[in-house]
């Protein structure tokens, strides 16, 4: 199955941004909805796509692939569709209303979908002709359908099993998506399990009197979740959203969640729900005094910090006959979990490993409930694979089981698979040290010598790489001094140089953080094949300092390559003076950290397959090693121009004075220091990096910046 033609009916919340995620997948989408009062609401749906964050399009330019269409004038549309989501409201006799309106106007081939959160697909397939019933499925995305992974696939009985498989592979490799297949009862799975627990979780809270945000700080990512927890996701999704599928589920809504949606207190959506933002600070809802506080009150110190030493396995058993109630409140809501998903497994999925992709992929929880009762039991899960996962199209998620290793040292990992030398990092968010740097020299010489090229691609880990270690590099500075952190400079330049210069073809595959010295790193290969979510950029001015590994010198390169040097220089250097990163692979593109010719896929987990792919093409026929550039720089008018744009910003607001020194330094390098307009090769480029580089290290400023990054993980303005 690969459609031609998408539609979608009904551009609220959910419709909009299905339809924003298909056409991130590069396909054209008509989005459907009413016409009032002379206006498509559907061309208002697609014009709040534009204001959410974070963002459902990979880039701006891709709202020109959704078209607005109304259900009076433009159902005549629909005969081209090859598959159909229906994302209208919640309510059978609407959608059976709806379905009928359309079938007239269907292809007899079209696959129709309905987004629904839990109306039985059963009931809402007989409102459908005979004739179209086989086609008929539930198709639930999650919201933000953009970020999270999972579809839940939920068959009648009548649908056609060829159709389901032919449904998921597409779904899997052009829309990067994990697919679960859920039987017909309420809620499906994710929502099914992930409500009780929330309403669980509240009632616990309640009894144990644990207040709302110490709630939030206890099922976040202490115990493996997202950061957003319970409440903070109810008010993301929505408390009138949560009213609806808890009464689809013959459950209650506690009394204190009711009062709040009946004032309109909605959640994010309204500005106030369980939390409120003022200008005095956070906010949130007290149960007892029904009136909102300062959100400032904490769990237990010491109970938090030996749970996150510990973590979850190590520490269940100690709490029951834990007295605090942050402990007595973990183990209530986790021993009700684990029951409730035991009593009605066989009900909703059969499946153990399917309920934990559910829970996994739907909620972002970072170890499924079955698979966290069995570690807790000291055992490993004994479930049988789910039949729909041998399907083709996963054998190009498959990665080599036990590879051969090449080499192995502090840093990295290097191991051989059809002819290909590929390299792992080991450190954490894959920064690069000293180790990294050997592995990286270690591993392009070996390609050179036995392999057809060399693949850099993390195989643990997120993220490709957040750039250079921090602690290193400082380190190196207080015991060495500027001589010390020159040769470690020096190094990584030529590191990064020589992987432009190889005798066979380099590429790296990327995803998550694409930082620094990631970004540069990156940038030398011959070729990048980068998942959709890449947040690539080269980002040193947050931390003080210039791109001095040969990244400022690869962006005067492609600026000097472009269509409109001038115009790109100034845009590289804005960026890289504002310390801006791309949120998407495209945008990278837009960016210029990304070539043309570099590829974006959908599924992160197909990267090395892909990746693979392309180092076959690169050496399908003989490949010839790249000469060293020349860059025309465009010298001291440029520069006086970017000085203009510095003053502009330090008078708007936009930098310290600080921030200008820097982007000062970023100016210099970028035009190719004080020179008139001319060709320079690349060695000059680099001691203009490092000249700036190693002048800004010795700013009380820039130690300041490094100093609160490794202390917080955060840039600090100074």
């Amino acid at each position: 199955m690969n459609p031609r033609k998408i539609a979608v009916l009904g551009s609220g919340t959910m419709g909009a941004q299905i339809a924003a995620h298909f056409a991130n997948a590069g396909y054209s989408v008509d989005l459907f909805d009413l016409k009032k009062d002379g206006t498509n609401l559907s061309a208002a749906g697609k014009a709040r796509l534009s204001k959410l964050d974070p963002a459902p399009l990979a880039s701006t330019s891709f709202a020109d692939f959704i078209f607005p269409c109304n259900f009076e004038e433009g159902l005549a549309r629909l005969k081209e569709a090859d598959l159909i989501i229906e994302a209208i409201s919640e309510e059978v006799q609407l959608k059976a209303d709806l379905y009928q309106k359309i079938a007239p106007y269907l292809n007899d081939h079209v696959c129709l979908a309905t987004n629904t959160s839990g109306l039985s697909i059963t009931t809402l397939a007989k409102t459908l002709p005979a004739s179209l019933q086989s086609r008929f499925l539930g198709m639930h995305f999650f919201n933000p359908p953009r970020y999270l992974a999972l579809i839940e696939l939920v068959p009648h009985a009548q649908t056609d099993a060829a159709l389901m498989d032919r449904l998921e592979t597409f779904l899997v490799s052009h829309l990067g998506k994990e697919i679960v297949r859920a039987k017909d009862t309420p809620n499906f799975i994710a929502n099914r399990l992930g409500v009780f627990g929330l309403l669980s979780t509240l009632e616990h809270a309640v009894q144990l009197n644990i207040p709302l945000e110490v709630v939030d700080e206890l099922t976040g990512k202490l115990i493996g979740r997202p950061k957003s927890a319970t409440c903070r996701t109810l008010d993301l999704v929505g408390l009138d959203v949560l009213a609806h599928v808890v009464k689809t589920m013959d459950a209650k809504l506690p009394a204190w969640l009711q009062d709040l949606i009946q004032q309109g207190a909605l959640g994010a959506k309204t500005k106030k729900g369980i939390y409120q933002k003022t200008p005095a600070g956070l906010m949130v809802w007290d149960i007892a005094t029904k009136t909102y506080r300062p959100a400032t009150q904490k769990a237990n110190p010491e109970f938090t910090k030996a749970l996150k030493t510990a973590g979850l396995v190590e520490s269940w058993h100690g709490l029951e006959k834990n007295p605090l109630p942050e402990a007595q409140f973990l183990y209530r809501l986790f021993r009700d979990l684990f029951a409730y998903a035991e009593q009605h497994l066989a009900e909703i999925s059969g499946s153990k490993i399917e309920v934990d992709r559910a829970l996994q992929f739907g909620f972002g929880w970072k170890q499924g409930l079955f698979e966290l009762e069995a570690a807790i039991r000291g055992k490993s899960l004994q479930d049988k694979l789910p039949e729909h996962l041998h399907l083709p199209v996963y054998q190009r998620q498959k990665w080599p089981s036990s590879p051969k290793t090449v080499f192995e040292n502090a840093g990295a990992c290097a191991f051989e698979h059809e002819g290909a030398l590929v390299l792992s990092f080991k450190t954490k968010l894959c920064v690069i040290d000293d180790a990294v740097l050997e592995a990286l020299n270690q591993a392009r010489e070996l390609a050179e010598q036995s392999y057809k090229g060399l693949i850099i691609w993390q195989r643990e880990s997120e993220h490709f790489s957040a750039g250079a270690d921090l602690m290193n590099l400082a380190g190196r500075f207080m015991l060495g001094g500027v001589e010390a952190l020159d040769e470690v400079l020096r190094t990584f330049q030529k590191t990064v140089l020589s992987l432009r210069y190889t005798k066979v073809p380099v590429v790296t595959a990327v995803r998550g953080y694409v930082l620094g010295g990631g970004c540069e790193l990156a940038m030398h290969s011959h070729k990048v094949v980068a998942a959709l979510e890449t947040y690539m950029g080269l980002v040193e001015v947050g931390v003080g300092i210039v791109p001095g590994a040969c990244g400022s010198k690869e962006m005067a390169l492609r600026a000097s390559q472009s269509d409109n040097p001038k115009e790109k220089l100034l845009q590289y250097f804005k960026q890289i003076a504002m310390a801006e990163a791309a949120k998407s692979a495209y945008q990278a593109k837009e960016m210029g950290y990304l070539r043309a010719t570099d590829v974006i896929i959908m599924n992160p987990k197909e990267l090395f397959f892909v990746a693979l792919q392309e180092l076959n093409a690169l050496t399908a026929k003989p490949f010839t090693p790249v000469r060293e550039e020349l860059i025309a720089v465009q010298g001291r008018p440029a520069w006086g121009n970017m000085m203009g744009m510095i003053e502009n910003m330090k008078v708007g607001g936009y930098a310290s004075e600080f921030d200008a020194l820097i982007a000062a330094k970023v100016a210099n390098i970028l035009t190719g220091g004080p020179l008139d307009p001319q060709k320079v090769d690349t060695q000059w480029m680099l001691h203009l990096e490092r000249e700036a580089f190693l002048s800004l290290v010795q700013e009380d400023k820039t130690q300041a910046r490094v100093q609160h990054m490794l202390e917080t993980g955060r840039a600090l303005r100074n």
